[in-house]
């Protein structure tokens, strides 16, 4: 299990549109969101045990901890991103930032683990039910 989650999304930079989410251990969470959401500001919410044990097992079965950001061939820096952040029960801390402009060629390992990383982001905001504060 994890100690804490952070999630964090910009899907248009030089509006500042995007949602920040802190989950911790214990389910308590919140989310900040930008003033371009349905709803901004800061709002706390609790994430059930079921929805914790989800999450656990999704980071282990897309194996977070050992997730290596691949070297894309297209790097643009200006594009929308998502950043997440564990903080492992041990004290380790991993951290990707996912440029969503990078790109690779179709059928390549970059490509697949491009792919696997957004399937993973898509999931973490199903599994917290992200929809209904962002839309």
């Amino acid at each position: 299990m994890f100690e804490k989650l952070v999630y964090s999304r910009m899907v248009h930079p030089e509006m500042h549109a995007g949602v920040d989410v802190v989950v911790h251990q214990d389910g308590s969470a919140e989310i900040a969101n930008s003033l371009y959401n349905k709803h901004h500001g800061k709002t706390q919410f609790e994430v059930n045990q079921q929805q914790m044990i989800q999450l656990d097992q999704l980071q282990q079965a897309f194996d977070f901890r050992d997730f290596i950001y691949p070297v894309c061939k297209t790097f643009q820096t200006d594009q929308p991103w998502c950043f997440i952040s564990i903080i492992y029960q041990d004290g380790f801390v991993k951290e990707v930032t996912h440029n969503l402009g990078d790109s690779a060629e179709e059928g390549t390992d970059t490509h697949r683990k491009i792919l696997s990383l957004k399937h993973f982001e898509y999931q973490i905001e199903r599994i917290l039910g992200l929809q209904q504060f962002t839309d």
